[in-house]
């Protein structure tokens, strides 16, 4: 997933960043956009622009000789070359890219009928019905941004008039990028109540099958990445050409405003995709078992678990449960990093995301839904407070098994009622603090701001985290600009051993 997360970051980097704005920085001309430099500002061919400002950088700089100004000249059309060159190379690019993640469908292959044997091919139809809807509209975007990489490409042999044609096909009321990006998100997100959206309703359809033994948790959550990618990316294209089309118009402004939309709406989504999510890892819990019997157990029944709770190991015969040691879970590490790559692209923003997982069972919701998980940074004694924090689940219901058999591969789990995830958000983007350099902590709130203590509610003591978790460092790496981290608090231990 490496690649993919890589190809669609750097999309989401360079978008208002394009291989003209280069040469804008560099001669103080301003270009604006590819289309608008290429085909705008009454050029009469493509490209014209290009050798005009070469011949005015020749007779601003030229003379010869090893003065200031034979340097800037040197600098400026060796910087010019490299930028016609990345010019023609950007269609290419454009195309290439699209064509590298055209494959991704996020379907499983024979997913219908797999539902049908198990008597749920309902939830095929419900899923289906919103994905025909999206999908004519990410094939009109692509058929929209295809001539608009093709143009690019072409730009020496493509008339200026039909380029202006794809501005007027762009800015279309009723069939343009803007109609494509905001109902994709509309689709996605779904109307709440009895109004599912797209990611919630392919969870609700993929879930049994986990539970069932069908499908491997593990490729169901791979197959769900994906089809966040194609959705994602599809409102990537429509930002994109409308943002080409209204600076190609001389219109800045408007195409700032439409980045500020698109990143709105991913910050919409980020919680609908998590909240997705989660049930195809827990339901890996049950679909890794032998169905019926729970005997036989394989890596995905435990592997599943430690994926919510990774704290849960403990060293064996040690009294202190804090000693354990601690790392985060892969799963979701790589689910948020996924969501830093399509929003965190500002070069001064970075973020932190913490989960926090908890039961639902004797209070323990009424004390943590409104809970604020502040970092501290260093030694400083700086408190960094998330700008979002948004408990998902409503709650998450634990798997039965067979006749009323109750399996948790983590005893922690044992409540019977099912537990809720809070999501913490931390964006350098609106405070201050969270840089490149320094290790943040989580506070221990046990017994503190208005939290009983853990021992209230169970038999034994137990922190309210794990020392391991309490001391696990988050630092922002500078090349992902983000870190993450997750764990379950005010845990309720079992006091019997469990039926496995």
């Amino acid at each position: 997933m490496s690649f993919l997360d890589n190809a669609i970051s750097s999309i989401g980097q360079g978008l208002a960043i394009t291989a003209a704005q280069s040469i804008s920085d560099s001669t103080g001309v301003d270009v604006g956009g590819t289309l608008g430099f290429l085909f705008g500002g009454g050029q009469k061919a493509g490209g014209e622009n290009i050798g005009t400002l070469e011949a005015t950088i020749q007779s601003v700089f030229g003379g010869g000789g090893s003065s200031p100004d034979a340097t800037v000249l040197a600098q400026l059309s060796s910087t010019l070359s490299q930028q016609q060159q990345a010019i023609a190379n950007l269609g290419v690019q454009i195309t290439g890219i699209a064509n590298a993640l055209s494959h991704l469908e996020g379907e499983i292959a024979g997913i219908e009928s797999m539902l049908t044997k198990i008597s749920q091919h309902q939830l095929f139809t419900d899923w289906n019905t919103i994905d025909i809807q999206l999908t004519e509209y990410i094939k009109a975007i692509d058929s929209c941004y295809m001539e608009y990489g093709m143009y690019v490409s072409q730009y020496a042999t493509t008339p200026v008039n039909e380029v202006t044609y794809l501005v007027q096909a762009i800015f279309d009321p009723n069939t343009g990028p803007l109609v494509g990006m905001k109902t994709i998100n509309a689709l996605l997100m779904g109307g709440g109540g009895q109004s599912k959206g797209a990611l919630q309703l392919w969870s609700i359809m993929v879930t049994p099958l986990i539970q069932d033994g069908t499908l491997d948790y593990r490729l169901a959550v791979e197959q769900y990445f994906q089809y966040y990618q194609k959705l994602a990316y599809a409102e990537l294209k429509a930002a994109n050409l409308l943002m080409e089309a209204y600076i190609y118009n001389g219109d800045k402004t408007s195409a700032d405003n439409i980045w500020s939309v698109y990143q709105l709406q991913l910050i919409q989504q980020e919680d609908i995709f998590i909240n997705g999510l989660i049930p195809l890892v827990y339901s890996g819990i049950v679909g890794g078992s032998a169905v019926g019997q729970y005997k036989g157990k394989n890596f995905t029944f435990f592997g599943a678990a430690m994926e919510l709770n990774p704290g849960v190991q403990q060293v064996v015969g040690d009294s202190d449960p804090g000693n354990a040691f601690y790392a985060p879970s892969n799963i979701f590490q790589l689910a948020e990093q996924l969501l830093a790559n399509l929003s965190v692209t500002a070069a001064t923003s970075r973020r932190i995301v913490v989960h926090m997982l908890y039961s639902s069972g004797v209070g323990i919701p009424t004390l943590l839904s409104g809970l604020q998980l502040s970092l501290s940074a260093g030694n400083s004694g700086t408190t960094i407070t998330p700008i979002s924090d948004t408990v998902l689940g409503g709650p998450f219901d634990f798997p039965n098994g067979a006749g009323g058999y109750i399996i948790y591969p983590d005893v922690n789990f044992y409540t019977g009622a099912g537990f809720y995830v809070k999501r913490y958000v931390y964006n350098e983007t609106t405070q201050s603090g969270l840089a490149d350099t320094g290790t943040y902590t989580l506070s221990n709130l046990n017994g503190h701001d208005g939290l009983l203590p853990i021992q209230t509610y169970a038999s034994q003591i137990t922190p309210f985290q794990e020392n391991s978790v309490i001391a696990y460092n988050l630092e922002v790496n500078p090349v992902s600009k983000f870190d993450f981290m997750n764990f379950m608090a005010y845990s309720v231990p079992m006091t019997v051993v469990p039926i496995w």
